[in-house]
């Protein structure tokens, strides 16, 4: 459970971790800090491209992440996006890191992280476009 002041701010689930060691822990409630993420194709005609004898369309995805905090105080928080295709644009300039799980996907898989601070009462919207391969 996350507190502050004695008032219940969040919670989380952690079985266990080292003497140490870092670890991130997704907050599976947090009262104060609202966030959403939207993922649409972009309108337009697929590229189709062939690939080792397959045909895949290869359309365009616009992703936002919303967040506001409601606290009053700043807080700095760790951002994670997961995606499965190529990253064409992201906005304030994220960690690009490429998960084990693409090797032996037509389609890499990547995992997009930010770390910010939010104002009290700030709104920030993150966005990113990628592509990916999707049989035709």
């Amino acid at each position: 459970m996350i507190l502050n002041n004695d008032r219940f701010g969040g919670q989380h689930t952690l079985k266990w971790v080292a003497p140490a060691e870092e670890t991130s822990l997704r907050i599976n409630k947090a009262l104060s800090i609202r966030t959403r993420a939207v993922e649409v194709e972009e309108a337009g005609e697929r590229e189709v491209i062939r690939n080792a004898g397959r045909t895949y369309r290869r359309p365009i995805v616009n992703g936002e992440l919303f967040i506001v905090n409601h606290r009053e105080e700043a807080v700095q928080l760790r951002v994670r996006r997961q995606f499965s295709g190529e990253l064409v644009t992201a906005d304030a300039d994220p960690t690009t890191t490429l998960r084990e799980e693409g090797v032996y996907s037509v389609n890499p898989r990547h995992e997009l992280t930010w770390n910010i601070t939010l104002a009290p009462g700030e709104r920030r919207t993150l966005k990113y476009v990628y592509t990916v391969l999707v049989p035709a």
